[in-house]
């Protein structure tokens, strides 16, 4: 499930390797491990040529490269790489409340939501939910679901606080929390 991989040109070779192996997208872990006692919290892993060779070798598969990544320079190397997905980004500089500045509500929970939906299906014949669809509220969909008790598109900043403003959360058909339950 994890290699090791140094240089751009090992990463391609590796990248390449997952792919033949099954791997219907590829996540490179480009800065910070929180449970890693080998990658600090505050580094960047992979340079933007590192990145770029796995984003060109799953690009000539049909699908496409996220990274885990915590910290700007990691965030920024990637984006120039042409990843299409930066997960956790915690130590990135605009967080989702903030994006109100060039974005409306519903744009920005869009992003948070169905668009990662739109993400995996990005992988192309090799999209492992091919038997449903996702981003949507409708029988034999894959759905996730989060229920306030406000509009967050009348005010975004219900999201910032979810043990307070979340009052139902289904994953994957099961109900992880209902106040009302």
């Amino acid at each position: 499930m994890t290699i090791i991989a140094d240089g751009a040109d090992q990463v391609l070779m590796r990248t390449r390797e997952q792919l033949r192996l099954g791997a219907t997208q590829i996540k490179v872990m480009a800065g910070g491990g929180v449970a890693s006692n080998y990658d600090p919290l505050d580094v960047s892993q992979f340079t933007e040529a590192e990145i770029k060779a796995a984003v060109d070798a799953a690009d000539n598969w049909g699908t496409y490269v996220a990274v885990h990544a915590y910290t700007q320079k990691a965030i920024t190397a990637a984006v120039h790489a042409g990843v299409k997905c930066i997960e956790h980004a915690q130590l990135m500089n605009a967080q989702l409340t903030k994006l109100v500045r060039w974005y409306k509500p519903y744009e920005i929970l869009r992003m948070a939501t169905s668009a990662n939906a739109d993400l995996l299906t990005l992988s192309g014949k090799r999209n492992p939910y091919s038997e449903g669809k996702l981003g949507v509220i409708e029988q034999e969909a894959y759905a996730d679901l989060l229920l306030v008790d406000e509009s967050p598109f009348k005010n975004i900043k219900l999201i910032e606080d979810p043990e307070k403003n979340f009052i139902i959360i289904i994953k994957d058909g099961v109900i992880y929390k209902n106040i009302y339950s």
